[in-house]
């Protein structure tokens, strides 16, 4: 690969005349030279990834897996409406969304939506309605309260076995 890189090089045109001949004599960039950093769009794009995520996992929670649902963004305030605008045709393509859209400051999404949170700053709202069984998820959730019921009365049970052999412990140790 050096011959290519030093070819490449050789095409690029020269700053200054005194540019160095070759590649392999070039100073090495100092950071100083090149401004690397930009706050705003590691911000937008954080806001973005944070989207997407949201975004993946409400399709994978409804089994959306080859269907492109609309999204909608509800934000809090103008500059998070303006940075996730900045970024709106990323976030359709890493998320597989179809239209991606931000609701303007008080709007409500569309009937039909599921909602996740991406960050403090901006929820997303999915569309599902005519794309799942609203009968089938909704069983699926009230199955998931039954369970999450059964685990906090075997928590409690637990507890419960901590103590009385706490009990039991000081008690022997009394004898």
């Amino acid at each position: 690969m050096p011959f290519v890189t030093e070819e490449l090089f050789q095409r690029l045109p020269r700053g200054t005349p005194r540019a160095p001949p070759s590649l392999c004599v070039t100073a090495y960039p100092e950071p100083s030279e090149c401004s690397w950093k930009d706050p705003e769009a590691e911000a937008a794009f954080e806001l973005a990834l944070s989207i997407t995520r949201a975004v993946r996992s409400l399709r994978a929670d409804y089994n959306l897996t080859w269907i492109r649902p609309d999204c909608f963004l509800e934000v809090a305030d103008k500059a998070t409406g303006a940075l996730a605008s900045a970024v709106l045709g990323y976030m359709q393509t890493l998320a597989s969304a179809g239209i991606v859209a931000v609701l303007a400051l008080g709007a409500s999404a569309p009937q039909g939506c599921a909602v996740a949170l991406a960050s403090d700053r901006c929820s997303v709202h999915l569309q599902l309605q005519g794309l799942v069984d609203p009968a089938r998820e909704l069983g699926k959730l009230q199955a998931k309260r039954v369970q999450e019921a059964d685990e906090a009365k075997l928590q409690q049970r637990e507890a419960e076995l901590r103590k009385v052999d706490e009990a039991i412990a000081l008690f022997q140790k009394m004898l």
